[in-house]
């Protein structure tokens, strides 16, 4: 073969090849719009409808997103229909149980994205009528937990025509809608008429406020749908959300953390006939102790072994009065044995302390009160040595505290003498040295807050105070006399939010919504101001507040 024909067939394949080779397109912006509607059979607002399918058609290839869970159809169906997408189109198939003479809403929330780069269709949604002629009403609102005042988002919200209660918890509602990320609700197509309006989780999907785990809001009295004039403008609802309180008590955990401690977690705060009945191995009420935790957030209770008495397999029941008994079985876990402590240790957290807090210990196991209590100590400083005593916490048995108080702007040696209190093990206490200093009262600001109620009224309030992170400092204050200054003493520099609960039954604490009882939750309200707190310096504030 010539030197030109190897020549001409080389360049032929090196042609093919580069012709072969892909290149992604360049250039054009990056694809942000939505799908957008084109056409559907029937049309939007068909009327006389009574077909088992609709098609809906795009301008671009479409994804569906969970659409049988997002989908809501109001007025609601008993069977939802099925939802299915195919290049461009959106079909939903077996519509069946129409009404007649009813508008129909199909709401797929933003279900409905586009193929290529996942942009969402918000609040798409299909109405047609089964009837002559189609409904225009509206109402719209939004949802609020009625604790925190933050959207309430995800929730059922429902109308219907009777304030029955066990029809509305046996029936679905003449319309139904969903609250948004934000809590606004918003219901379209709708006939005019008197509403009683619920709003709902549905935990079992039935579309239907009906568990009482779920949680509930609504309005007291009827809302009215009804065209309006010119000159009329509609407010929009403003509905408090409450999640409901299960009531039922459970075990919710159970662990044998060594073998000298059990630890019980409970669903609800534990009452006074608590009771633990060991069956395997038998133990008698004085081989061990238990310290129980109940709070509104909290509730535990603690088993502790004491003397020479030990936790390996493990089988009681725990009981209450109210019907409450469940079996518990612990096995601990094999280990190599430790070699048995005779000494334990007092810890003291903190090196640095406010100086109006107790000064307290701690330790990892409770200490005999019988053999130990109260605890010498000593508290040194450049001029004198003061002899205290230690306590148990009446809140946690493994903390000690002591009532002597402490001066500001001080430097202490704490000193405990070894083996002079004994934990229930039997094991001695280490000495314990070491420096605490104390703040000033400078380093802090004081509040002042003068109630100004705009409607004379003898009610208790609950007012709590939050840092910029949300967390509560100290403990709620109970006000039942709105004619003095209220102080929030020992504040950090910084800005503050004050809460107020109107506590209608004065039980210390807020209570939500009751469906049943028809009581809505007991109302909460912030300060329309932030609190900016500086150090060494008081602030005073009137609150004009609403009851």
């Amino acid at each position: 073969m010539k030197r030109t024909q190897y020549i001409i067939i080389f360049t032929i394949i090196f042609l093919l090849s580069a012709c072969a080779r892909i290149v992604t397109p360049k250039g054009g912006d990056k694809d942000i719009t939505p799908p957008s509607y084109k056409s559907s059979n029937p049309k939007p607002n068909a009327l006389n409808f009574h077909s088992k399918e609709i098609r809906i058609d795009f301008d671009e290839y479409i994804v569906l997103d969970n659409a049988n869970q997002k989908l809501i159809v109001s007025p609601p169906l008993k069977h939802k229909p099925e939802i299915t997408s195919k290049l461009k189109s959106l079909y939903i198939k077996n519509i069946d149980s129409l009404q007649e003479n009813t508008t129909y809403i199909f709401d797929f929330g933003d279900a409905i994205t586009d193929f290529t780069e996942g942009n969402r269709l918000p609040r798409f949604s299909f109405s047609f009528s089964t009837g002559n002629t189609i409904d225009t009403m509206e109402c719209k609102g939004k949802l609020l937990d009625a604790h925190s005042l933050k959207a309430a988002q995800g929730k059922y919200v429902a109308l219907y025509t009777t304030p029955d209660k066990i029809y509305q918890q046996n029936n679905l509602p003449e319309y139904i809608t969903r609250s948004d990320s934000s809590g606004n609700f918003h219901f379209s197509n709708i006939k005019g008429g008197k509403y009683y309006l619920v709003a709902y989780d549905d935990n079992n999907q039935n579309l239907i406020y009906d568990l009482p785990t779920e949680g509930n809001g609504f309005l007291s009295q009827a809302i009215e749908i009804k065209p309006l004039t010119q000159d009329e403008k509609k407010d929009d609802l403003e509905v408090l959300f409450s999640k409901s309180k299960d009531t039922i008590q459970k075990l919710e955990a159970s662990k044998l953390l060594n073998e000298r401690e059990i630890m019980l977690a409970f669903s609800c705060p534990i009452t006074d006939s608590f009771h633990i009945e060991f069956l395997e191995p038998m133990k008698e009420h004085d081989d061990f102790i238990l310290e129980k935790i109940s709070t509104d957030t909290n509730a535990r209770v603690n088993i502790y072994a004491i003397g020479d008495k030990i936790f390996d397999s493990v089988d009681m029941v725990v009981s209450d009065k109210n019907g409450f008994s469940e079996k518990v079985s612990l096995e601990q876990q094999r280990r190599k044995k430790k070699e048995e402590r005779r000494h334990f240790r007092f810890m003291c957290s903190a090196t640095s302390l406010p100086y109006y807090e107790k000064l307290s210990i701690t330790t990892s196991f409770p200490i005999n009160e019988k053999t130990s209590m109260p605890i010498p100590a000593w508290l040194i400083t450049e001029q004198d040595s003061i002899s205290i005593s230690f306590y148990q916490d009446s809140l946690d048995i493994k903390t000690l505290v002591t009532d002597y108080r402490l001066k500001e702007n001080t430097q202490y040696r704490l000193f405990i003498d070894s083996s002079v209190a004994e934990n229930y093990k039997g094991e001695k206490n280490d000495s314990l040295s070491m420096n605490i200093t104390t703040d000033s009262q400078d380093d802090y600001g004081r509040f002042f807050l003068s109630l100004r109620p705009q409607q004379e009224d003898t009610i208790q309030l609950i007012l709590s105070l939050y840092d910029s992170q949300g967390k509560q400092i100290g403990k709620d204050q109970l006000v039942q006399s709105l004619d003095k200054k209220i102080l929030f003493d020992h504040l950090k520099e910084g800005v503050y939010r004050l809460r107020a609960i109107t506590d209608n039954n004065a039980n210390g604490k807020w209570d939500g919504n009751s469906y049943l009882l028809h009581q809505q939750a007991e109302k909460v309200q912030y300060f329309d101001k932030h609190i900016s707190i500086r150090k060494g310096w008081d602030l005073e504030e009137d609150w004009h507040i609403e009851l």
